[in-house]
């Protein structure tokens, strides 16, 4: 089981790092701009190395950074759900490994709609209710970091290679999904009455 493990952690991997690889040469000074919002974040060079190649995308803009920052955690919080829901039909777990691993993927498919509501949310956010809709959008970006933090709960119990893979899976997924909140937050504060400063 354990080199199939392997195998699927490194196919999720290779997935969580798409958006590094995206521009082959990125602009000096937009570049700067993404690395200044990511001081901001718990995890900067996670941030840094996940955003770059999302520099033409943002275009100094900190809700298109926000957004794309939103659109990598939900493509994690997707490949993460894939790859515990593999984890289930492949691999040889205990009724109580089962259990827990059927939960998690409940709670990230739960983090997935939490995810998508609130890129929905900031995409069409107006200046009259900038406010209201950007707290919706921070509260939906808790609500998936807590189904993340659901899905280890439901291994505390446990032990074993199971639990220790979900653990590095969701550890990673979480750090994404605190960066994507502090962008949003950023770029809330950097914003006055719906208008960018």
């Amino acid at each position: 089981m354990a080199s199939h493990l392997f195998l699927l952690s490194l196919s999720l991997s290779s997935l969580l790092v798409y958006s590094a690889i995206a521009s082959d040469a990125p602009n000096d000074s937009a570049l700067i701009f993404i690395k200044t919002a990511c001081e901001t974040t718990l995890y900067p060079d996670l941030c840094l190395s996940s955003l770059s190649g999302q520099v033409e995308y943002v275009t100094y803009s900190h809700k298109k950074l926000a957004r794309a920052a939103l659109m990598v955690s939900l493509s994690a919080t997707k490949a993460t759900a894939g790859f515990v829901a593999e984890l289930i039909k492949t691999a040889k777990v205990s009724e109580e490994e089962q259990m827990a691993l059927n939960d998690c993927v409940e709670a990230l498919e739960d983090g997935e709609d939490k995810m998508n509501d609130s890129m929905k949310e900031l995409q069409r956010i107006k200046t009259e209710s900038f406010k209201w809709q950007m707290s919706n959008v921070q509260t939906w970006i808790s609500a998936a970091l807590t189904d993340e933090n659901a899905c280890s709960d439901g291994f505390e119990e446990l032990d074993g290679e199971v639990k220790d893979v979900i653990a590095g899976k969701i550890g990673d997924l979480a750090q994404l999904t605190s960066n994507a909140l502090s962008l949003v937050n950023h770029f809330s504060t950097a914003t006055v009455g719906g208008e960018q400063h």
